[in-house]
């Protein structure tokens, strides 16, 4: 993969959207990319001749205002691949000392392991109902199956996002405790 950097001449745009550059692209180009939905409504814009990065709602030729006050500008040109996308030494320490906790991840695995288990459940009672040969059971358990299938599924959805929210609202805390540490 090639590091170098290609020249953003005159009438081309870089687009900056969730921390990765993008472009040089035409205004038709980006304008298309903005119609289709492509572009996030916070993606930065720079052309040359632009004092600063600005969002693309906020710049006249891509049919937006120019009214807000400008986010500060990403680095430029775009930085190159970096392999060493690996936690840092900061990032581990946070989870060493529980300051960043792994239980969300945790509950994801459950969830599905939950939804597996509701779905075993409803094979099983299913192939019960089927082996008795009797028509009334085998609608019986068509539809018990069926309601356990959907109540159990909700159930542990709604058990899993009460412990996600829970976690959400710890690190949320946390968040604002450093926001206020660093005042």
């Amino acid at each position: 993969m090639s590091t170098e950097q290609k020249p953003v001449g005159a009438n081309q745009w870089m687009v900056s959207d969730a921390g990765q550059q993008q472009g040089p692209y035409a205004l038709d180009q980006l304008k298309q990319m903005i119609h289709e939905g492509r572009l996030s409504p916070a993606a930065l814009v720079w052309t040359p001749g632009m004092t600063e990065w600005k969002p693309w709602n906020q710049v006249p030729e891509l049919g937006g205002t120019d009214h807000a006050t400008p986010r500060p500008a990403p680095d430029f040109p775009p930085a190159s691949f970096s392999p060493t996308s690996l936690p840092d030494r900061a990032t581990l320490m946070e989870y060493l000392v529980f300051r960043k906790m792994v239980t969300p991840l945790i509950i994801q695995i459950i969830f599905w392991l939950g939804i597996a288990a509701v779905s075993i459940v409803c094979l099983v009672q299913l192939v019960s109902a089927l082996a008795t040969g009797s028509v009334l059971i085998i609608i019986a358990g068509l539809f018990g199956s069926l309601i356990f299938f959907v109540l159990g599924t909700v159930t542990v959805r709604v058990y899993c996002e009460l412990l996600v929210v829970a976690f959400r609202i710890l690190d949320t805390l946390g968040e604002i405790k450093s926001q206020l540490e660093k005042k």
